[in-house]
C-alpha cells in the first residue's frame, strides 16, 4: 500500500505514525457530568442552545420547548424520555461539577478584549474607577432564537406602552429561520421600530449612523451588543476608533440599556419612568 494511501485511510492525525512505524494510541475523552441546583433568577439568563452537551428531560425541559414555539419536538423527546433522555443509573463521571444556580451573576464582557469580565451589580462603580465612557454611543443585537426573542420582546412591549424610545442607535438582527411567517415578522417590526430600534437583514458593523462626527476625532465612546463578532474583531472597530470601549452582555440588558442610554445601568436596581410613571424594567 502507498504512503498516499495510508494518508487516505487513516487520517492526517495518524499518518506520520504510520510512515515512521511507531506504535500511536489516543486516549478516550473523559466524561465530565454536571449537576444543577437552584435556578437562574433576575437578569441571569442561559446563553442559548448548547450543542456541546446532553441533558436529561424533565417536565421544565418540555414546558421549555412549549413556551419557546418548539411544540412537535417537545412531544416526540417526551414520547422517548423514558428510555433515552435519562441520566444513566450507577454512571460513573471522571469529573462530577456542581453549580448552584442561585448563586450566578450576570456578566458584561469588555472592553477592549472578551476575556475581561465585570458583574452587572459591580459594573456602576467600575465604569467610574475605570473611567470608561458612560455615555452609550451605539448598540447591536443579535436575536439568533426564539428563547432570546421573547425576552426581548417583553422588554420593547413595556417600553411602547409607556412611550419610551431608545436615546442611542440601535440595530437589531433577527434570524429568518425563527420566524417563518411573514406576518409575524412584520408585527415584530413594528414593535422594535415603534421604540426606535433599526432591523437589519444581517449582522452588520455597527457604523455610527446618526452619531456626531467628533467620533472621528478618536473621542472615547462605548457600544455595546450581544455578539462578540459584532465588537472585538479588530478589523469591526467602531468607526475605525480604536478608542471604542466594546463591551458584550445578554440580549435583554443591552435592550433595555438601550432605553437608557448608559453604561452605568443596572436594570436589577435602577428604573426608567415612563409617560405613566410606571418604572421599567417592571
Amino acid at each position: 500500500m502507498s504512503l498516499q494511501a495510508t494518508d487516505n485511510i487513516i487520517g492526517t492525525f495518524l499518518s506520520t505514525e504510520a510512515k515512521e512505524a511507531t506504535n500511536e494510541s489516543i486516549l478516550p475523552p473523559k466524561i465530565i457530568g454536571v449537576r444543577l441546583h437552584g435556578q437562574l433568577s433576575g437578569w441571569t439568563t442561559p446563553k442559548g442552545n448548547n450543542i456541546s452537551a446532553l441533558f436529561p428531560f424533565t417536565d421544565q425541559t418540555f414546558n421549555y420547548l412549549c413556551t419557546t414555539g418548539q411544540r412537535s419536538l417537545a412531544y416526540a423527546a417526551s414520547a422517548i424520555a423514558d428510555v433515552y433522555l435519562q441520566p444513566d443509573q450507577g454512571a460513573i463521571y471522571d469529573n462530577l461539577i456542581e453549580v448552584q444556580l442561585n448563586d450566578i451573576q450576570p456578566y458584561i464582557h469588555g472592553p477592549f478584549t472578551a476575556s475581561r469580565l465585570t458583574r452587572l451589580n459591580k459594573l456602576k462603580d467600575t465604569v467610574l474607577d475605570e473611567e470608561w465612557p458612560d455615555e452609550l454611543s451605539a448598540i447591536s443585537i443579535s436575536i439568533t432564537d426564539k428563547n432570546m426573542l421573547s425576552r426581548v420582546i417583553r422588554i420593547a412591549k413595556q417600553a411602547r406602552q409607556r412611550g419610551l424610545q431608545v436615546k442611542i442607535p440601535f440595530r437589531m438582527f433577527i434570524n429568518d429561520r425563527i420566524i417563518s411567517n411573514n406576518g409575524d415578522r412584520a408585527l415584530l417590526v413594528y414593535l422594535f421600530e415603534s421604540v426606535g430600534a433599526q432591523i437589519v437583514s444581517q449582522p452588520s458593523k455597527m457604523d455610527g449612523h446618526g452619531v456626531s462626527k467628533d467620533v472621528n476625532d478618536f473621542k472615547w465612546i462605548s457600544v455595546l451588543a450581544t455578539s462578540c463578532a459584532n465588537v472585538f474583531d479588530e478589523e469591526l472597530r467602531y468607526m475605525d476608533n480604536p478608542n471604542s470601549h466594546a463591551f458584550v452582555a445578554s440580549p435583554e440588558i443591552v435592550m433595555v440599556m438601550a432605553f437608557a442610554g448608559k453604561l452605568s445601568f443596572n436594570p436589577a436596581h435602577d428604573r426608567i419612568v415612563g409617560r405613566d410613571e410606571v418604572p421599567i424594567p417592571s
